[in-house]
């Protein structure tokens, strides 16, 4: 089985753009991580941790992700002045209507949230999206 070269241009390519999503995405949960149940404790070191755990993902599965549902939830529970990181059941239910009714987001926007939540750690959004 040949061995494909890894070439250091090709290398650098791949970490700036994993960095570039990174830092798109550690901006986009700059205030949901200060709340999360894995990193709230964690005072100034949060957004490195978050950091830190964003770049062992791929760049690709960061892009595919960003845009989705989060955005969505966030306006959503906003709007109904809801806690946006600790909704209950009812709440839950109330937002998937809304977003079926409107098909503002479909599977893959929904896989997307299911993804942003369990880098958040919060098991009521990753586990029934």
């Amino acid at each position: 089985m040949a061995v494909a070269a890894v070439t250091p241009a090709k290398t650098e390519g791949k970490d700036l753009e994993l960095h570039k999503w990174v830092q798109r995405w550690t901006e986009q949960l700059a205030s949901a991580s200060r709340a999360s149940p894995l990193f709230c404790n964690l005072g100034d070191a949060a957004p490195a941790s978050l950091e830190c755990m964003l770049s062992q993902k791929a760049a690709g599965t960061l892009r595919k992700h960003l845009p989705g549902c989060w955005k969505h939830w966030v306006a959503y529970a906003t709007a109904h002045a809801w806690a946006g990181l600790e909704p209950g059941l009812p709440q839950l239910v109330f937002f998937f209507k809304d977003l079926a009714e409107t098909r503002i987001c479909g599977a893959a926007s929904l896989s997307a949230m299911k993804f942003t939540a369990a880098l958040l750690g919060l098991d009521i959004l990753y586990s029934s999206s």
